[in-house]
């Protein structure tokens, strides 16, 4: 199937072939420690990073980065920073390529769970550190992740606790740092009235955020939660979602139609000890629950990594299910109005539990996901899976299949061009492991260029006059 991308004011337009890659991998990576445990990852040219926490249980821990290849061979680990002091990184929104082609990690370093603070990295694509910033204050800070603005920097956000030398201490609040490209503090913000704990982060179409997550009220026990703020981190909405019960917590995103789909976790509020699978687009205005349709399958099934919403406006998310049965990690895929249209279930095969944090889609049309397996010693663990889930099986395994004839590829994901219009030169810039023809055809039907790419490749063309 042919795929174009239109470069100007409609005078050309560009057509590639290509075979995409079917690469599927399941593997772990156990720890030189007790302790390796990766939450984010990256599609790189040639491979995949991850980051996550590593270390022995009381003498030293510390933040990594691995580079494995396509295969899903572990090429190297580097350590980021590390000491005799508590590092935690949770979710895999916190693992960013910057725009000069290095990348940025956010986590928390301390003395304790209790004494930390946020922590930003920048790194090299070989793992060098470039530099590192803590952003001190005189509270307890959680569940850090980040938002990446578009060649503007980001938001580190989780929430803070205020401890008093009696012991009591305030409800928890959501925390937003907004930093430069430089890592230096534009302006904070804590919002929210709730005692919200911040499990996922985005910014909204207008330019704000929205942020959910879940809080502990006296009257309910916990609720999912989620708040909408303007750029500023002003608060314009702030609704929670429940029953009488505890219920959980919840990961809400906005979708490239507008709307906004929540996935979180409600009990089943009948008497029974289970909690159901709760997904529900949001009223954008309010945050009010529009038809909310429920899931079940084991005692307790919930949303484990962060979601992805892709540009057909479904969402992809690794869930989670437990009860009686070994814990079960699915990989699912809901429609635009919250149905859930397939699930396919993933394992590391060892036996214990298993944890996948980030999902991100790669340039063939698949997803790469990241977690670890919380047995002894606690593993990374990294899957490579196709566009339903389905991997080469359990680990330690990889496949690859042989491409048959002409495929679709993704053009956002492979392909760009710049600048864009343009009636002269171009650059063209290919992410793709094979050979590539393309084809500039003018609205004629006239073709003035054509030439195979090579792999990894940028092309000047000069013929656009």
């Amino acid at each position: 199937m042919i795929q174009k991308i239109i470069i100007g004011l409609c005078l050309y337009s560009v057509t590639i072939w290509g075979q995409p890659d079917k690469v599927k991998f399941n593997k772990i990576y156990p720890p030189n420690t007790g302790i390796k445990s990766s939450v984010a990852v990256k599609p790189l040219l040639d491979g995949y990073l991850t980051t996550g926490v590593y270390g022995v249980a009381g003498t030293y821990a510390g933040f990594y980065t691995e580079k494995i290849d396509s295969y899903g061979n572990a090429l190297w680990q580097k350590s980021l920073d590390e000491s005799a002091s508590f590092y935690a990184t949770f979710y895999g929104n916190s693992l960013f390529s910057t725009p000069d082609g290095n990348f940025l990690m956010v986590g928390i370093k301390g003395f304790d769970q209790y004494v930390n603070d946020f922590i930003a990295i920048k790194f090299s694509p070989d793992g060098d550190t470039i530099w590192k910033k803590t952003y001190p204050t005189p509270d307890r800070e959680g569940s850090v992740h980040a938002i990446q603005h578009h060649n503007d920097g980001y938001s580190i956000i989780g929430w803070t606790q205020h401890y008093y030398p009696d012991g009591s201490f305030d409800p928890a609040r959501a925390y937003i740092i907004r930093i430069n490209e430089a890592g230096d503090t534009l302006w904070t913000s804590k919002l929210g009235t709730k005692g919200g704990d911040i499990l996922y982060s985005c910014t909204t179409q207008d330019g704000g955020y929205l942020l959910s997550g879940y809080c502990h009220q006296a009257a309910t026990g916990f609720d999912m939660y989620a708040v909408k703020t303007d750029s500023l981190g002003t608060v314009e909405w702030e609704q929670t979602y429940g029953t009488p019960s505890h219920d959980g917590g919840c990961y809400v995103v906005q979708l490239p139609n507008g709307n906004m789909m929540l996935l979180g976790l409600m009990n089943d509020n009948q008497g029974i000890a289970e909690k159901l699978l709760c997904v529900s687009l949001l009223n954008t205005q309010n945050g009010v629950m529009l038809s909310p349709k429920y899931y079940r399958k084991n005692d307790i099934f919930a949303p484990e990594s962060v979601p992805y919403a892709n540009p057909d406006n479904t969402v992809t998310a690794v869930l989670v299910s437990y009860g009686n049965v070994p814990l079960e990690d699915h990989f699912a895929i809901f429609s635009p109005e919250g149905d859930l249209l397939h699930e396919q279930a993933i394992s590391s095969g060892i036996g214990s539990e298993d944890y996948l944090r980030d999902i991100e889609p790669t340039p063939d049309g698949g997803y790469v996901l990241a977690g670890f397996n919380y047995n002894f010693p606690q593993s990374s663990w990294v899957v490579k899976v196709d566009s339903l889930g389905n991997t080469c099986g359990v680990a330690d395994c990889d496949n690859y299949v042989e491409p048959i004839g002409v495929a679709a590829v993704e053009m956002e994901r492979v392909f760009s061009v710049y600048p864009n219009p343009s009636t002269g030169q171009v650059q063209i810039q290919t992410q793709w492991h094979e050979p590539l023809q393309l084809s500039i055809i003018d609205v004629l039907g006239r073709t003035v260029y054509a030439q195979t790419i090579q792999p990894y490749n940028n092309t000047i063309v000069n013929t656009l006059s």
